[in-house]
């Protein structure tokens, strides 16, 4: 049996993501899948988790209809299966789990690529009009951007009505295990949204279902035209069996260059991080070695969310860090230029440290030390060590530029 492999996401102030060579790649050496309800074909992450939220997401906001924001795969009830590709052991012959992985991340790279082809003409800049439910008009300025390797397309949404402009951004990808497309969207006042869908039978059109708040059937439908060069956004209502429409604009592209978030202050909610927005350098050192990475903070969308861009030697990413007054936590959302999305919960220890675990996962731990008054930050994270203990895998130090 190899060596475990400490792979580094080396991400904003990023945790580590324990793996090795002889990992089953069916249950990532946990021995236990989910259920054919909510199993993914390799590398399975949400083990008995509802396979329309993937679980913590519903978790939190309880917006799932299939599983009632429960976030458990209701077919199995959260307990899953043995995983048949290992026995239950978790371990696979050296090199197995490398393979089916490079095989994995190329079947999904196309996969995505087939099903965001049909958004190929909305990269650029939009204009237009509407009128939302309560029959108020507003105009719209807004743009669609290829971010991460073309694993996602990037929108900004700046909307004017009576006189007041809000701007919203958010993250459009196609999940290649559950079929669908997954809408992340990020609003000025902190709160973020995940909506799920499809795209309709014409190819013409992609399909976002929810529940109101008042327990309503409602979709969000996004309609192509890529030979008028326009895009139908519309809400739409469930009422005696049919889908009504209750508030819609029409854009139509106008430029090539897309558009860019304003930058703010950070909200009072984030203020003991206001020293983040600028360009940082860390190093980490994990089995012997030190690896180097460089990114950059911005305060966006009125100064709620902290977006953090950067790049690595194997992969990019863009993280989105906001804090939940209701749940008294910080939410870290990151999104990978290899098609991952991960979720992390942040509790504050003192006025200088931060406790994140990943949503969906145990035994691991990534602890961020602040000092703002020398602009640096000191990272540890921690694997359970099955003894009532804590194993330090990862060490890292960032320092703004």
């Amino acid at each position: 049996m190899s060596r475990l492999v400490i792979a580094l996401a080396f991400l904003c102030f990023a945790p580590v993501c324990i793996s090795a060579d002889e990992l089953c790649p069916g249950c990532n050496g946990t021995g236990r899948v989910g259920c054919p309800a909510c199993a993914e074909p390799f590398g399975v992450v949400w083990v008995g988790k509802c396979r329309g939220c993937q679980g913590p997401w519903a978790q939190n906001r309880g917006h799932c209809n299939r599983c009632g924001g429960t976030g458990t795969c209701p077919d199995c009830h959260g307990n899953g299966q043995a995983c048949m590709g290992c026995d239950g052991s978790g371990r696979v012959p050296d090199g197995t789990a490398g393979r089916a992985r490079e095989r994995k991340e190329r079947e999904a790279k196309e996969a995505v690529a087939a099903a965001m082809k049909p958004l190929k003409f909305t990269i650029g800049a939009w204009k237009g009009q509407g009128v939302d439910p309560e029959k108020k008009k507003y105009t719209t300025q807004g743009s669609w951007e290829r971010a991460l390797g073309d694993w996602y397309h990037l929108s900004i949404d700046r909307t004017t009505k009576e006189g007041k402009t809000t701007e919203s951004t958010g993250f459009l990808t196609y999940n290649r295990a559950h079929e669908s497309y997954r809408y992340y969207l990020f609003f000025e006042t902190g709160r973020c949204s995940m909506l799920s869908g499809e795209a309709a039978r014409d190819g013409r059109s992609l399909l976002f279902p929810f529940q109101g708040a008042d327990g309503r059937d409602l979709r969000w439908v996004m309609a192509l035209d890529p030979d008028a060069k326009k895009v139908a956004t519309g809400l739409q209502a469930m009422t005696e069996g049919e889908w009504e429409t209750i508030s819609e604009d029409v854009s139509e592209r106008v430029a090539d260059a897309p558009l860019r978030l304003s930058k703010t202050e950070p909200a009072k909610e984030l203020e003991n991080l206001d020293f983040l927005p600028g360009s940082w350098e860390e190093e980490t050192r994990f089995e012997g070695r030190t690896e180097k990475q460089e990114y950059v903070f911005e305060s966006i969308l009125n100064g709620h969310w902290l977006r953090c861009a950067g790049k690595t030697d194997s992969r990019e990413f863009v993280g989105m860090l906001t804090f939940l007054p209701e749940q008294k936590e910080y939410e870290y959302i990151i999104f990978h230029s290899d098609g991952d999305i991960t979720v992390y919960s942040g509790r504050a220890k003192n006025g200088r440290t931060i406790e994140f675990t990943p949503q969906g996962k145990e035994g691991v731990r990534w602890t961020w030390k602040l000092d703002p008054d020398k602009g640096r930050v000191k990272e540890l994270v921690e694997v359970d060590d099955g003894e009532g203990g804590w194993k330090v895998v990862a060490e890292s130090e960032a320092v703004r530029k």
